[in-house]
């Protein structure tokens, strides 16, 4: 049931909703859901995305969003002055605050919204006049759920589809086929894609083990490998030349677009939980991916046998390290075998 007091407030014609405050690439793609289900229940609302550069291309010709707004790190008081400024000038009747940091809830409460809806994180209730309660780690939930219902004020979220979206170029793609030709490959190639990189240290699965279950996939099949790298990313490198074989390829993608395109055209990606992971659930990719010590159901589609989690809490403090080369083969193997 939509609430009253927001029923009154969105009751005028094209309402602005502004949405924010977007920095990491799982944590945009997360949110997709939740603009598609707002752009299908008030298809007339203006729907702004406030990110950071980086993300940017996550909300690109997605037609929930009207309007993508770049704003710098809020590193000092000029930087915020001067997004608190931005968001008033659209004068917004609703924001929806998916980071509820402490910054991202200063603009939601200075925004001059008489809808603000946030997560409850400790601290923060003076932010904002709806709370979605926190992740409840003994109780975990899809994070594409979470941030779902930070739109349920608005209308029942119960059958909205939580799996996330980014919406491809012609241009994304014709880079992507013409990085296979580069490589040698056909557009029709059975490619096997691979995210070994980590920005954080602990999410990092050894080289030696990614290098141990792509020489076992090349031998038992007829298909490449590509080590997905980003600009001044060596890992990819280093476990291409473990490899040792000249059908696995180090793949470097121009931008978020083209990565994703390239991964589109993938059998199945198998790699650390992140971005490049998030981004192949986005394009219909089956996906292995591999966890720390946290609850893998935050970052993994929910009844899904297209997207297999190893490790995790269950499998220990260890979580991603006790994951073994057999383990990761035995969960592919089935996804493979489907393909060929």
């Amino acid at each position: 049931m939509t609430n009253p007091h927001i029923s009154t407030v969105l009751s005028k014609r094209a309402p602005t909703i502004i949405t924010l405050l977007f920095r990491r690439i799982g944590d945009s793609l997360m949110a997709t859901p939740a603009l598609r289900f707002l752009h299908q229940l008030r298809p007339d609302a203006r729907i702004i995305v406030l990110c950071e550069r980086q993300v940017h291309r996550i909300f690109e010709e997605n037609p929930a969003v009207s309007e993508i707004v770049e704003l710098r790190p809020l590193k000092n008081l000029s930087e915020f002055a001067h997004a608190l400024k931005l968001v008033r000038s659209f004068h917004p009747q609703a924001v929806l605050d998916y980071l509820s940091d402490p910054r991202s809830a200063l603009l939601s409460r200075g925004s001059g919204a008489p809808v603000r809806i946030g997560i409850g994180y400790r601290g923060r209730r003076w932010a904002f006049s709806h709370r979605v309660p926190c992740q409840d780690s003994s109780h975990p939930t899809y994070s594409a759920l979470h941030k779902l219902k930070l739109a349920e004020p608005f209308g029942d979220v119960a059958q909205a589809d939580c799996i996330p979206e980014i919406f491809l170029k012609a241009k994304d793609e014709e880079t992507a086929l013409e990085l296979w030709k580069n490589n040698g490959w056909k557009e029709d190639t059975k490619v096997i894609a691979f995210g070994v990189y980590s920005r954080r240290e602990h999410k990092r699965w050894p080289p030696e083990r990614f290098a141990e279950v792509a020489r076992t996939l090349l031998r038992k099949y007829s298909m490449t490998i590509a080590f997905f790298a980003g600009a001044g990313e060596n890992t990819a490198q280093q476990v291409c030349e473990l490899v040792a074989d000249k059908r696995a390829r180090v793949v470097q993608p121009t931008d978020l677009g083209v990565l994703a395109a390239c991964i589109k055209k993938c059998r199945l990606f198998i790699g650390n939980d992140g971005g490049p992971k998030h981004l192949a659930v986005a394009v219909g990719t089956p996906t292995i991916a591999l966890f720390g010590a946290e609850p893998t159901e935050f970052w993994t589609p929910p009844e899904s046998n297209q997207h297999i989690a190893l490790g995790g809490i269950p499998s220990g403090e260890d979580g991603l390290f006790s994951v073994t080369a057999e383990a990761v083969l035995k969960a592919a193997y089935p996804l493979l075998e489907k393909e060929h």
